[in-house]
């Protein structure tokens, strides 16, 4: 995340919504933790600069999560920082020509113009991703402000309140 100065959180909430951090192969060809299939071949190149290597692993989480960073970071650019644009955009990948042809194919400007453009994409993606990073941000605060004065008990039943919202918003 700091190598594309994006957000760790949102980042973190980009893999906690594609993948649930368990890093696998998908039936739509993703892979690894943030679910990767098609990259801008800008986005490869940062990603293999800033890793310093020749060949991207996508098994390799590190790598999966610097492609990651660089193909959001080129989405976000290319959605001129609209981080709802910027998610959809990173969601919908190239496919279909990406985000930017459909909205120029449709007219559409801005994440609610191009709402009823969407019916057969998953509009809802930027609000799981942005769910996500503010419940890791939260967990953060947490851990800092919040834990250290909290007994075991208090602190297990949390850490399951917290699991059962979570299974509860991915069956969504």
């Amino acid at each position: 995340a700091r190598s594309f100065d994006i957000d760790v959180n949102l980042l973190q909430g980009i893999a906690a919504t594609e993948s649930s951090f368990i890093p696998r192969d998908s039936s739509n060809g993703g892979r690894g933790l943030f679910q990767i299939t098609q990259v801008p071949k800008i986005a490869t190149d940062q990603a293999l600069k800033r890793l310093g290597t020749e060949k991207i692993d996508l098994e390799n989480p590190r790598h999966n999560a610097f492609v990651a960073a660089a193909t959001f970071k080129h989405y976000l650019a290319e959605m001129k920082n609209d981080l709802f644009l910027g998610l959809l955009a990173y969601n919908i990948g190239p496919a279909n020509g990406g985000l930017r042809f459909i909205m120029q194919r449709y007219g559409a400007s801005d994440f609610i113009t191009i709402q009823p453009y969407l019916q057969i994409l998953p509009r809802d993606y930027p609000i799981r991703v942005l769910s996500y990073s503010l419940a890791f941000r939260l967990w953060v605060l947490a851990t800092v402000f919040v834990i250290p004065f909290l007994d075991r008990w208090e602190i297990a039943a949390w850490a399951v309140l917290g699991g059962a919202l979570a299974l509860w918003w991915r069956s969504l």
